[in-house]
């Protein structure tokens, strides 16, 4: 999946950018969830494997882009996430609602992905 960040990087469109923003990041992640099973996910889990280790350096710039133009990323949570996944990927909410280690692995990855974007 690609966007072009400048679009939504002028100053009349910082506003709209910060209320999509979050339906960005939902389309990048469910990209880069796509055909992940939850066996797959529970290795990245046991493994230590961070979420952005799934998203090119190319991509990363751009939501690194994006990110500093529309401020903060507060509502980037393991619970936004898990709700983010929750229609199109049900096995994989589950898998971070019953395991506990699965939950604070995924409050992890939001708390490296935020460090990553600011």
């Amino acid at each position: 999946m690609s966007f072009d960040v400048d679009k939504y990087t002028g100053p009349l469109m910082r506003g709209v950018a910060s209320v999509f923003a979050p339906g960005i990041l939902k389309g990048v992640m469910l990209e880069h969830l796509r055909g992940v099973s939850v066996k797959e996910l529970s290795k990245w889990i046991m493994e230590g494997r961070g979420l952005l280790d799934q998203v090119g350096q190319t991509e990363r710039e751009k939501l690194r882009k994006l990110a500093g133009k529309i401020g903060g990323l507060e509502w980037l949570t393991a619970d936004w996430a898990i709700n983010a996944v929750r229609k199109e990927y049900p096995a994989l909410a589950s898998l971070f609602l019953g395991w506990p280690e699965a939950r604070a692995w995924l409050e992890s990855q939001a708390l490296a992905i935020k460090k990553e974007l600011s």
